[in-house]
């Protein structure tokens, strides 16, 4: 246990530094772990979709999406892709334009999958 809180700090710290935020972790006695992050909105967003791809357990989901609506999902220079994934704390990967594939790939949580999904959908 002392080892994966060491992990779980160390992962922390690097996190601070990433996204310019401050974060107080607390494990309780039913085993959970409590994360307060402090910053602006922006750069909380950003912690805690840092903190869940790398503290919580990840699941994918495919998405089959027809090619000539792709370019709504990714938007302007990819913003509006970049949105949705801070909004879902999800990344979501979208074949290139000479990739014959239809499929939508949204890694992250279940919960954040499924709010992802339903955005591109």
């Amino acid at each position: 246990f002392i080892g994966e809180q060491f992990g779980q700090s160390k992962a922390c710290q690097a996190i601070m530094q990433k996204s310019g935020t401050h974060i107080e972790m607390s494990n309780s006695r039913d085993g959970t772990l409590t994360c307060l992050i402090t910053g602006k909105e922006d750069q909380v967003k950003q912690a805690k979709r840092l903190i869940a791809a790398e503290l919580q357990t990840q699941d994918s989901a495919s998405v089959a999406v027809p090619k000539e609506y792709h370019r709504f999902v990714l938007g302007r220079s990819g913003k509006k892709l970049s949105d949705l994934e801070m909004a879902t704390g999800t990344k979501i990967y979208v074949p290139r334009q000479g990739d014959a594939s239809e499929l939508i790939k949204v890694v992250g949580t279940k919960e954040s999958i499924d709010k992802a999904v339903h955005e591109i959908q």
